[in-house]
């Protein structure tokens, strides 16, 4: 699914749970105040699909766009790395994308965390980001085979 319809199912999450679950439980609330416990029952059976209903559709909505953003600024990394020889630095990540260099960082440590990256320091004391895995045409025309080695 796309963002847009991750909104829209967030959105009717929302309203399942403003529409059917606050007022059922407010209507369960004054059942009990007035001692009808038949009415609180028949409250709760109706009310409690809608408000699991929308407490899913919140909660998974609000995950996937999580991931999504997650993939987007793994994608935005890994073309700015390309873009730069393989080699980046936490700033020229910043500058090149929507990051802040803490979010930058952040984000570089996490790759290097998933084996993706590797942290160097260099003369100067600056820390860069070596992805490893962008070969140049040469490389991959010289690879061989697994069973070779």
């Amino acid at each position: 699914m796309k963002s847009r319809q991750y909104m829209v199912k967030l959105i009717i999450g929302i309203a399942l749970v403003m529409f059917f679950g606050f007022p059922g439980l407010l209507g369960v609330l004054v059942a009990i105040a007035i001692k009808e416990m038949m009415l609180v029952i028949i409250m709760i059976v109706f009310m409690l699909p809608f408000l699991g209903v929308g407490i899913y559709m919140i909660r998974s909505s609000i995950k996937k766009m999580k991931e999504q953003k997650a993939a987007a600024v793994e994608r935005t990394v890994l073309q700015v790395a390309q873009e730069h020889g393989g080699i980046i630095s936490i700033t020229e990540l910043a500058a090149a994308s929507e990051m802040t260099i803490s979010e930058a960082e952040e984000v570089l440590e996490e790759l290097t965390r998933k084996g993706a990256a590797i942290r160097r320091l260099v003369d100067s004391g600056a820390t860069v980001y070596h992805f490893n895995t962008f070969l140049s045409s040469d490389e991959k025309k010289q690879a061989k085979s697994i069973y070779e080695l």
